[in-house]
């Protein structure tokens, strides 16, 4: 049998940013964020030294899918991922906001028919009918 020619495990003399675990964690984050970001066709700008120093080693320890630990989003979700653009905050008070500026958009009135009557949008279908929103829009999938 041959002898292998490199060691089990990790090999850190081998990590791109240096020996620390921290900064390999820290790394594969930034990765995985880049290319989710390309995948959306968002525009990332952002490189690791900025990723890094957006990241304290305190705010890290923060990091974490409850809705009182942080994450990073942007101040305009139509621009791309800047400096400038990004900042950090808990993942329920991102949801919040989203939400919320969600609901102050404008939805445009989608004009349809059903059983022959046209009608502006489901609570117009449901004044009509003297029924509820969801009954109507049901009544409008399942038709």
């Amino acid at each position: 049998m041959s002898k292998r020619k490199y060691k089990k495990g990790p090999r850190p003399h081998t990590w791109k940013y240096g020996k620390d675990p921290f900064l390999k964690e820290k790394n594969l984050a930034f990765l995985l964020a880049r290319v989710q970001a390309r995948y959306r066709k968002e525009k990332w700008t952002l490189d690791f030294p900025t990723f890094s120093a957006i990241w304290t080693k305190d705010k890290w320890k923060q990091k974490g899918i409850k809705a009182k630990c942080l994450c990073m989003s942007r101040r305009d979700p139509k621009k791309g991922w800047t400096k400038n653009n990004v900042f950090l905050v808990t993942r329920g008070e991102n949801q919040l906001r989203l939400r919320k500026k969600h609901r102050n958009q404008i939805r445009p009135f989608i004009n349809f028919t059903y059983k022959g009557k046209l009608f502006r949008d489901y609570k117009h279908l449901a004044d009509h009918y003297n029924i509820e929103v969801q009954t109507a829009r049901n009544w409008y999938r399942f038709k």
